[in-house]
């Protein structure tokens, strides 16, 4: 009897190698890590989004996208007619500020010019530019005393509407916005002025950049004032040098109107928006607008948060199938094994084994072969990281807190999967199991 008994003692007891079935339910666990630990970068990764802002927030605010050229009209009548809105906005109750910008930070458009002290062009340098932004990131050059900047054509008031303050010298004059001449004058921002005037008072001094041609001689401009940095992508981790010229310097007719409202909620705010509609509408019935909306709905359209918000919805429905495959496939393998150990369990419990002790047993079993599984993927979820940081936010290729919540959801989920079929095998009378 007893040779019988050692024969049959279980099919895990005398295993001196995992099986293959062990070694599929390991590829699934590491598998599911990664997929989970995925999902939690892009999770995470748009909650931060959705909360970031370019050094004003984005929580308040109205804007209003509109092109009167697309009306037909010339510079000098779109110049006459801003004006006019301009005032027309800063007349509706409820209204703080307001002013224009040709380009939106976290916006789809980028236009930069490698800016420079005055004197000979230095090589490299380029005119002005717009590009298509899908959210990949500025990433300014400085070669010297060249830097390149985030250009952007703005009227007075742009500032205060978005409650921006002119940290040395002052804001553009209406005269110097809407004058049909170039004023040539210039604001630029903290990150500029450290790096051209790092050791001067950069108001009253002088930069220039090249003109649109080649051939063209470059545009020397006067600082007339300094304000803080701001991000323009969402992914920038720091403020990005910008310039800012007013519209008689640089025409753009295609422009976004911002307002800072008095409104204590997002509601009250978004309640003033046909109020807008109807003042702009009696200043001109044509003028082309092509959006009005707060500038939280603005940020919420951002492509690259919808980027990361659609990354956390498809890995986040993978990593779901994925644990619930992982999942059964630890249970399958914890009952099978459980099943062919029968009589052992019931040895064990026949000698005086309590259930616990059994459950104990089994559970630390499947515990190893989980661990063995949660290791390599580990490995596998932090190469994972960084293969898709350039769609994460800020490029956060580990994260802690993601990757340990992927693990310890999945170790529960193991945990469980080798509970179940352990704490049935212990509900076997000893006598049935011994002659099974």
């Amino acid at each position: 009897m007893v040779p019988e008994l050692k024969e049959n003692a279980g099919e895990l007891s005398k295993k001196s190698r995992f099986a293959m079935r062990d070694v599929l339910v390991m590829g699934q666990l590491a598998l599911s890590l990664v997929m989970l630990t995925v999902a939690g970068l892009f999770v995470r990764g748009a909650a931060q989004a959705a909360n970031v802002d370019p050094g004003f927030t984005f929580k308040r605010g109205v804007m209003i996208n509109m092109d009167a050229s697309l009306a037909g009209r010339t510079q000098d009548q779109t110049r006459v007619l801003y004006q006019r809105v301009a005032d027309a906005v800063r007349g509706v109750p409820g209204v703080k500020a307001a002013g224009f910008a040709s380009i939106m930070p976290f916006g789809e458009i980028t236009e930069t010019r490698d800016v420079q002290k005055p004197g000979p062009t230095i090589e490299g340098a380029r005119g002005g530019g717009k590009s298509m932004d899908i959210g990949g990131g500025s990433s300014p050059r400085d070669k010297g005393n060249l830097v390149e900047s985030i250009a952007t054509t703005i009227g007075t008031g742009y500032f205060d509407a978005l409650d921006l303050k002119v940290t040395r010298g002052r804001d553009f004059t209406d005269t110097e916005v809407f004058s049909t001449t170039p004023t040539h004058v210039v604001i630029i921002d903290e990150v500029l002025a450290s790096k051209l005037f790092p050791n001067e008072q950069p108001v009253g001094q002088q930069i220039q950049y090249r003109g649109r041609l080649a051939t063209d001689p470059p545009i020397v401009l006067d600082v007339v004032g300094v304000v803080p940095g701001l991000k323009h992508n969402l992914t920038d981790k720091a403020p990005v040098a910008h310039i800012y010229t007013p519209l008689s310097q640089d025409f753009r007719s295609d422009i976004y109107f911002h307002v800072n409202t008095s409104a204590t909620t997002p509601e009250a705010e978004a309640a003033m928006l046909p109020t807008l509609r109807s003042a702009l509408r009696a200043v001109d019935s044509s003028l082309p607008i092509m959006r009005i909306e707060t500038r939280q709905d603005y940020a919420n359209r951002n492509f690259m948060l919808a980027v990361v918000r659609l990354g956390a919805a498809i890995f986040g429905v993978f990593g779901a199938v994925a644990l619930v495959l992982a999942t059964i496939g630890v249970y399958g393998v914890k009952s099978y094994i459980v099943s062919r150990r029968t009589r052992e369990i019931g040895i064990r419990m026949a000698l005086g084994a309590s259930s616990g002790n059994v459950v104990s047993l089994i559970i630390k079993e499947g515990v190893v072969l989980s661990s063995i599984g949660l290791a390599l993927g580990l490995g596998l979820s932090i190469l994972a990281g960084i293969g898709v940081s350039n769609l994460l936010f800020q490029g956060s290729s580990f994260d802690p807190i993601a990757m340990g919540a992927a693990l310890t959801v999945l170790v529960a989920a193991t945990i469980a999967a080798s509970w179940i079929p352990a704490r049935r095998a212990t509900g076997i009378a000893p006598t049935t199991a011994l002659r099974s």
